[in-house]
């Protein structure tokens, strides 16, 4: 059942996972860039709120890069809209999303930074406050409290003595480890999106392959575009590089790749590379046994990855920097 409990609400539980490989935020701001992915998302995420059924969910904008303050470009990790309101197409309701793995204590008081940042271009407009909705989507593995309240985040010296000065805010929070892969509808790639990144930190191995058939399907039923083929480069690359993946998770992404219309012999040495690479940075930071050893292992191998796809691939310096998460300052060195 995809009810209150197990889906979206206000639970203030995250997790403390410090996986950088990852890269959970560039990939979940890829997949809700896109108008139908993020209709389909907020269609989940605010289905508990009272205003539901006032937004309309085919008129969605993202923020353009003059709209919005450049502090504040700079610091969101992820997506910032406007729906529009179906009682008044002239009237627009302001959504920030905020991905986060790992446990970040002053997560609350980032994004209260963010919606200051947006209220301040209404203010330098002089135009009225427009109403901002504030989501935080969680998917790491294990569960602490995440800071529900920025009184908590001040001094204990002051006892409580001024918290009625200290602004307070509501959010809707949404743990991805607490909603069934059932309840994710809506256009495949949603789908697909959201169960990677819900099981990326966790159970990826156990769900690999119904998430595997998914593509499948998805590859034979569909002409690609160019962002359709964007898209699953995207989440094959991000696939191939959780730790939760085996060299016959591998084998079997190689196999729908080049089963399908996507760049067969580029991305099938864009796998055996970063599996090399991925494999090359493990051994070499057990060898060493500690966590610094594992990161320059896996730096070492990321940068045997780009070098083979700069020197034997047609890829340009920013898709290798996409596919593997090195700079392109760092590539062009190479």
């Amino acid at each position: 059942m995809c009810d209150k409990n197990n889906s979206v609400n206000k639970n203030k539980n995250l997790t403390n996972n410090t996986n950088t490989n990852m890269r959970h935020d560039q990939i979940s701001f890829k997949l809700l860039s896109n108008r139908n992915n993020m209709s389909d998302f907020l269609k989940m995420a605010l289905k508990d709120q009272s205003f539901y059924y006032d937004l309309d969910y085919n008129e969605i904008f993202f923020k353009s890069e003059t709209s919005i303050d450049k502090n504040l470009r700079k610091l969101l990790a992820d997506v910032v809209c406007s729906i529009k309101l179906n009682s008044d197409k002239s009237s627009r309701v302001n959504v920030i999303v905020e991905n986060k793995s790992n446990n970040d204590k002053y997560s609350k008081f980032k994004v209260l930074y963010y919606m200051m940042n947006w209220w301040k271009k209404d203010y330098d407009d002089n135009k009225p406050l427009t109403p901002i909705v504030p989501i935080i989507l969680y998917n790491g593995k294990r569960v602490i409290n995440l800071v529900n309240s920025i009184k908590k985040l001040v001094n204990k010296i002051f006892c409580g003595k001024f918290d009625k000065f200290i602004p307070e805010y509501d959010y809707i929070f949404i743990d991805l480890n607490e909603i069934p892969d059932s309840c994710f509808v809506g256009n495949i790639e949603f789908i697909i999106g959201m169960r990677v990144l819900k099981h990326a930190n966790g159970n990826l191995g156990k769900a690999f392959e119904s998430i595997m058939d998914t593509i499948e399907d998805y590859l034979v039923n569909n002409t690609l575009t160019k962002h359709n083929i964007d898209f699953l480069v995207d989440i094959v690359t991000y696939i191939s590089r959780s730790p939760k993946i085996n060299k016959s998770h591998i084998d079997r992404l190689v196999s729908i790749i080049n089963n399908s219309s996507l760049e067969e012999k580029v991305m099938s040495l864009v796998m055996e590379w970063l599996e090399e690479g991925r494999q090359e940075g493990i051994k070499e930071g057990m060898e060493k046994g500690m966590e610094k050893g594992m990161e320059k292992g896996m730096e070492k191998g990321l940068l045997s990855v780009a070098k083979n796809l700069k020197n034997g691939s047609d890829m340009t310096i920013e898709q290798i920097s996409r596919m593997t998460g090195l700079s392109e300052k760092e590539i062009e060195e190479l």
